[in-house]
């Protein structure tokens, strides 16, 4: 009876040491500045580790042609480029250094993904994913473009809408804009608009029958259109928030031109201010807030329109003399989105 009691123990104390060692936070971690960068999921050094090996099956090796031979030079070229620049010490680069790397890395990624997709006998580590490897990159790339910044006492807000296929969950947009707004505080007074953005996208969706006698927009509208994501990217990144008056769709829907449109800092104008709406207008659409607050909507549905609606309608006074805090004050003192989709 005593040898099983001390058998059981030593299997216990056996298992918590297993469980113990594989949950150890540290096991793999390469240790060394890189790994402490931006924040940005897998860290710039784990993804490098992966850029160390090619495997090339033998049975096509002995038959490759001066063309796949020269495809192997291109990869062993990309891959010490990109090794070069992930063996850097981010920590210690400047904000231009990390963007222009980030570019680099991009460049380089997607010369590499061409590369492997035109010769499919090559094969990576399987542990590495360049598609991975360039997601990083571009949020590298786009954590640190040039941005705008505000005068004292003023924040910057970028006002967003979008036209989509749909309301589903498969839907996608076709149409978004960005105003980028200049904000004194704490009145919430407009002092200009920075910078503005509209752009159209063929989705991979159809545009339902419903949405399209909503906004009126034809697939043929958006045929071959594309965002333009660098000039969205720095806008919103610019921004101290980002506000649209359906936050929690609208964010959704930026993640098909976005790689991190969850991370921005949201607020939803119509719930954060619906006690307000609900006072003031008695309904929370854009379109009854306009219509009971005078602000003009020449193309109801069009999302620059309603950008440059909204924004008029937040700026307006949100008591009875012009003295008031506006409502862009207001939203800005308690921001506040649905989490989820």
């Amino acid at each position: 009876m005593l040898i099983v009691i001390v058998a059981l123990i030593t299997l216990a104390v056996l298992c918590i040491y297993i469980k113990n060692k594989n949950n150890n936070p540290n096991k793999g971690q390469i240790s060394n500045a890189s790994a402490k960068d931006v924040g940005i999921g897998k860290s710039i050094s784990e993804l490098s580790d992966g850029f160390k090996v090619v495997k090339i099956k033998k049975s096509e090796l002995a038959k490759a042609s001066d063309e796949q031979c020269q495809s192997i030079r291109k990869i062993d070229d990309l891959l010490h480029k990109i090794n070069v620049l992930y063996s850097q010490e981010f920590d210690t680069l400047s904000q231009e250094q990390k963007h222009d790397t980030g570019m680099q890395l991009v460049g380089f990624c997607d010369s590499l993904l061409w590369i492997l997709n035109e010769n499919y006998w090559f094969d990576f580590d399987s542990d590495f994913d360049v598609g991975d490897a360039k997601d990083t990159a571009w949020k590298l790339w786009m954590q640190n473009l040039p941005k705008y910044y505000p005068d004292d006492g003023c924040t910057l807000v970028a006002i967003v809408d979008t036209e989509t296929t749909g309301l589903q969950s498969h839907d996608e947009p076709i149409t978004c804009a960005i105003l980028l707004a200049e904000i004194r505080m704490p009145k919430g007074s407009l002092v200009r608009v920075v910078d503005k953005y509209y752009g159209k996208r063929e989705p991979n969706v159809v545009i339902s029958e419903g949405a399209q006698l909503v906004h009126g927009l034809t697939f043929e509208d958006v045929r071959g259109h594309v965002f333009d994501s660098l000039h969205m990217e720095k806008m919103l990144r610019s921004a101290g928030i980002v506000v649209a008056h359906n936050a929690k769709f609208d964010r959704r829907m930026l993640r098909h031109a976005l790689l991190d449109s969850d991370g921005l800092p949201w607020a939803c104008s119509m719930l954060t201010l619906r006690n307000r709406w609900d006072e003031r207008v008695g309904k929370r659409s854009l379109d009854a807030i306009c219509l009971a607050m005078g602000v003009e909507r020449p193309t109801p549905h069009n999302a620059l329109t309603d950008c440059e609606s909204l924004l008029k309608a937040l700026c307006l006074p949100s008591g009875k003399t012009a003295r008031s805090k506006s409502f862009m004050a207001l939203l800005l003192a308690r921001p506040w989105c649905p989490d989820g989709d």
